[in-house]
């Protein structure tokens, strides 16, 4: 698998798992991200972005979408073991290798792709002192549903400074577009 990589950068971390790549993946979910810090609507079209620039790197690979995964996962009574797995694994690092393998059967896929937004920060401009500024950090990461391995894993990060004629915080759709442009 390649990882989808729109452009060279230095604001771009990527994790391979080499030693896994007898165990090929033909088939992936991608799973909605957690939307705590934006709209549904902004992580949908995130991963509509990365559905995109993963098929162009991997045109052999079928690609399930967050809408797909998300009623498959529903169906199958999966969807709150999930839910729960995900705010563990922030925390532990530590996979669910049952969990994911009836998430691999359920969703017939060798792996799942999950993105999440792990950092938004907007300042203000402030009395001419402090420009405005907004930092976007996003990260997808691939894992092995037959093994709970990570088989990927990117993070990117974009920042921007106030615009020149308006003082204001730049927007974020912008910031998250770049930052995707990273992973």
């Amino acid at each position: 698998l390649t990882p989808p990589r729109a452009s060279a950068s230095s604001n771009e971390t990527t994790f391979v798992n080499r030693s896994l790549s007898s165990a090929p993946v033909w088939r992936v979910a991608i799973l909605p991200i957690p939307t705590r810090r934006l709209a549904s609507s902004e992580t949908s079209e995130m991963n509509h972005d990365f559905i995109r620039a993963f098929v162009a790197a991997n045109p052999t690979v079928m690609v399930t979408d967050e809408a797909v995964s998300a009623q498959a996962l529903s169906d199958a009574s999966l969807a709150e073991r999930y839910d729960a797995f995900l705010r563990g694994y922030t925390i532990t690092g530590i996979p669910n290798p049952q969990l994911l393998a009836d998430i691999g059967r359920a969703l017939h896929v060798d792996a799942i792709i999950q993105g999440e937004v792990i950092e938004i920060i907007q300042r203000h401009e402030l009395l001419d002192v402090q420009s405005g500024e907004t930092l976007v950090t996003i990260r997808y990461r691939m894992t092995d549903t037959r093994t709970a391995s990570i088989l990927w894993e990117g993070t990117g990060h974009a920042s921007a400074g106030k615009r020149e004629l308006v003082r204001r915080v730049p927007p974020l759709p912008e910031l998250i577009a770049a930052a995707e442009q990273e992973v």
